[in-house]
C-alpha cells in the first residue's frame, strides 16, 4: 500500500490494521504452548505479517500524528542505545533472532508483544485525527502550495523526506542531500537521489547474497564490459529473477518488488523519463523511507546469515 493523500486514509483502514495487530499479538502470546517446530513456523508467520503491517502503518502515523512517528519507528528499530536489555529491545531485534541472555525465548516474545502493543496504541490514536480539527489543519499545511516549503509554518516533519538512522557514512551523506533538496523544493533532485540510494542498497544486497566469487555472480550487479555498476532497471531485473534466493517470505518479497518497480523510469524514447514531474506529494506517494527500510532489513538479514554460515 502506498498512501497517496491523507484524505484517502479511512477509519476502516486503520481498524483493519489494528485487527491485524491483534492477530500477531496472539501468535506471540501463544508461543509458549508450541513445540520448537511450531514455534519457528509461527515466528516466521509473525515476521512476514509484521513487516507488511509496519510498512503500511508507518506512513499513516507520519501523515496523521507526525509527532508520534519517531516513537512508533523507535519501537521497531533504534541505533541510539548502549546495549540490549528489557528496555531497549526492539521488534527488529526479534526479527533478527536476537534473544536476551539467560532468558527463555518466551520471555523475549513477551517483550516483543509489549512493544507491539505500544505501536498498536499509537496507531489507534490516529483514528480521531481523521475527522478532527487538528487533522484538517495538518492536511491544509501539507497540500497548500503556498505554504508547502515554509519551515516555520509547516514544521520540521514536513521538510524531511527521510528520518531514518543510517550507519554507512556514504549513505548518511546521501540522506542529508536528499533532505536538503526536498526541504528547498528541489523535488526532481530529491527523487533522483532517493532512487540512487535505493539503487546502491540493491547492489549491496546482491553483492552480499552473491559474492564476487564467479563471473555469474558479478554480472548480476556489475557490467564487466564497461566496468560500471548496472543501472536501476537492470538491478531490479536481477533482484526479481533471484528472489527465490533471498531468505524473505515470498509473498512479502513479491509485494515489496512491486513497490520497487514504481521507481523505474520510462525507457520509451518518445517520452520524458518521468510520468510526472515530482512535487512534494508525488514523492511521498513512493513511500521512499519505507522502501529504504525494507532494503536495509533484507541487507541486515543477509549479513547475519553470512556471519552464521562462516
Amino acid at each position: 500500500m502506498m498512501v497517496s493523500d491523507i484524505e484517502e486514509i479511512s477509519e476502516q483502514e486503520i481498524v483493519s490494521l489494528v485487527e491485524k495487530c491483534d492477530e500477531m499479538l496472539e501468535i506471540l502470546e501463544r508461543n509458549s504452548v508450541w513445540n520448537e517446530e511450531e514455534y519457528q513456523k509461527n515466528r516466521s508467520k509473525f515476521i512476514a505479517g509484521y513487516t507488511k503491517w509496519y510498512r503500511h502503518s508507518l506512513p499513516i502515523i507520519r501523515d496523521l500524528i507526525p509527532e508520534r512517528a519517531d516513537k512508533f519507528q523507535g519501537i521497531f528499530r533504534t541505533a541510539k542505545r548502549s546495549g540490549i536489555n528489557d528496555y531497549t529491545y526492539t521488534i527488529q531485534d526479534y526479527i533478527h533472532g536476537i534473544y536476551l541472555d539467560n532468558r527463555l525465548k518466551v520471555y523475549t516474545d513477551g517483550i516483543t508483544a509489549r512493544r507491539l502493543k505500544e505501536q498498536k496504541d499509537i496507531l489507534m490514536d490516529a483514528i480521531p485525527r481523521i475527522d478532527g480539527f487538528t487533522f484538517d489543519i495538518h492536511r491544509f499545511v501539507k497540500i497548500n502550495p503556498i505554504n508547502a516549503n515554509i519551515t516555520s509554518f509547516s514544521g520540521e516533519e514536513t521538510t524531511k523526506l527521510l528520518n531514518i538512522e543510517l550507519n554507512d557514512e556514504h549513505y548518511r551523506k546521501l540522506k542529508n542531500e536528499i533532505n536538503a533538496t526536498f526541504k528547498h523544493g528541489l523535488f526532481i533532485s530529491a527523487f533522483m537521489l532517493s532512487r540512487k540510494l535505493i539503487e546502491n542498497l540493491m547492489i549491496d544486497i546482491l553483492r552480499t547474497r552473491f559474492p564476487a566469487v564467479s563471473n555469474e555472480n558479478i554480472e548480476l550487479y556489475f557490467d564487466t564490459e564497461h566496468k560500471v555498476h548496472k543501472d536501476f532497471n537492470l538491478l531490479l531485473d536481477a533482484f526479481e529473477q533471484q528472489k527465490e534466493e533471498i531468505p524473505i517470505d515470498t509473498e512479502e518479497l513479491i509485494e515489496f518488488i512491486e513497490e520497487l518497480n514504481s521507481f523505474r523510469l520510462k525507457e520509451d524514447e518518445s517520452s520524458h523519463s518521468f510520468n510526472k514531474i515530482p512535487d512534494q506529494n508525488t514523492i511521498r506517494k513512493y513511500n521512499v523511507e519505507g522502501v529504504i527500510e525494507g532494503l536495509l532489513d533484507i541487507l541486515s538479514i543477509l549479513k547475519e546469515e553470512s556471519t552464521v554460515t562462516k
